[in-house]
């Protein structure tokens, strides 16, 4: 009986330790690690889930990341369908979600409508749009990726270190292309430069064949192309059958989309494009350390390399996750702290972000040359 007794007894003590064990256990796993949950709204279907897929397929390596040991990060995804009305329809499903901290919405069109729902609703956003100066239009935006203003700067120092002084530009007929081509004209003239036409198109168009009449006729020393890449395939193509070799154009980051970095030989051969550092990198078989976990996470998850927009979004959520921290912070300290990184190692190169929430990113100008990229000082 007594020997039951112990048993039972033995048996009690060891279960209550092992309750009290797990207990504390969960408490600490509270205390270390909060949940982090972010909304975003990505193009996933239609024409432009060619955009939206490698940031998702980022995001998801995030997940994977984050989540072990201790599940620290959520994301709720939502399909945009690249429809500025389904975005924002979205935008306020996702706002419905009190628990989320942070948003990113894709494409510039989509950013635009919602900036006013942004504002009022007060809630940090990251946006995935290159439109020149986006993040001046809210104090609760934040862009990490390559900025029109940027890139554009960077194509008008080299038009002009080349004595370039005509151009044609082609360009999407959506808020990017038309913001992006006015910033350029502004800048390019300022620097005794001159415009001497230009032509736009659908976003999602593939048929280039009046906008090159016009361009070639234009007599214009280069032609700038300012849209999103994954048209450019189409576009080289027609333009080598309207006999305009490649050297005659300098691109916006889309001449460093991946489509457009896997094509013949002959159809990019001496086109110049302002780009993200990790497309040179990429191109050229060299990845810096802070490259290197991501490029091998990525190969291994999807059997292939990304491009560089996966790795900005990559770069929003480990930026994000470092600034958030246990999650006592308000959300005016924390878009202080975001303000306030400057030479953060990246996935995409180095970023510093600016007072207004926009960042500085590692762009380059470069060239296709014999098979590779060559790049090409300021």
């Amino acid at each position: 009986m007594k020997k039951n007794h112990l048993i039972w007894l033995t048996t009690i003590v060891i279960l209550v330790g092992t309750l009290l064990l797990i207990a504390r256990e969960c408490d600490r796993s509270s205390k270390d690690s909060k949940m982090v949950k972010m909304g975003v709204i990505l193009p996933l279907s239609g024409k432009t889930a060619i955009i939206g897929e490698p940031k998702k397929r980022a995001f998801e390596i995030a997940l994977d990341q984050f989540n072990s040991p201790q599940k620290r990060l959520e994301i709720k995804f939502e399909d945009s369908q690249g429809s500025a009305t389904i975005g924002i329809n979205a935008f306020n499903k996702l706002l419905l979600d009190k628990s989320i901290d942070c948003y990113y919405i894709d494409l510039t069109p989509i950013v635009n409508a919602c900036i006013p729902t942004i504002n009022s609703n007060k809630v940090i956003t990251f946006a995935g749009s290159a439109e020149p100066e986006v993040t001046n239009l809210s104090n609760y935006l934040f862009r990490l990726f390559a900025g029109g203003d940027q890139e554009i700067r960077m194509m008008v120092e080299y038009l002009h270190r080349q004595s370039v002084q005509k151009v044609f530009v082609l360009h999407t007929n959506e808020l990017y292309g038309i913001n992006a081509f006015k910033y350029l004209k502004k800048m390019f003239t300022d620097v005794g430069g001159s415009i001497v036409g230009n032509d736009e198109y659908p976003m999602n168009n593939g048929d280039f064949k009046a906008q090159l009449t016009k361009a070639k006729s234009s007599n214009a020393e280069k032609i700038i192309l300012l849209g999103y890449g994954n048209e450019y395939p189409a576009l080289l193509k027609q333009a080598m059958e309207y006999d305009i070799n490649p050297d005659k154009f300098v691109c916006n980051l889309g001449g460093s989309n991946k489509s457009v970095m896997e094509l013949p030989a002959k159809l990019i051969e001496n086109m110049t494009f302002v780009g993200p550092k990790f497309s040179y990198l990429l191109g050229i078989g060299t990845i810096e350390p802070e490259m290197q976990e991501f490029l091998y996470l990525y190969q291994k998850k999807y059997n292939e390399s990304p491009d560089f927009r996966a790795a900005y979004a990559y770069d929003m959520v480990t930026i994000f996750l470092s600034v958030y921290g246990d999650g006592s912070k308000t959300d005016n300290q924390i878009m202080s702290e975001l303000s306030k990184i400057k030479g953060y190692k990246g996935a995409s190169g180095l970023i510093s972000f600016k007072e207004n929430g926009d960042t500085e990113t590692d762009l380059v100008v470069a060239k296709y040359k014999n098979g590779t990229i060559e790049l090409l000082g300021l």
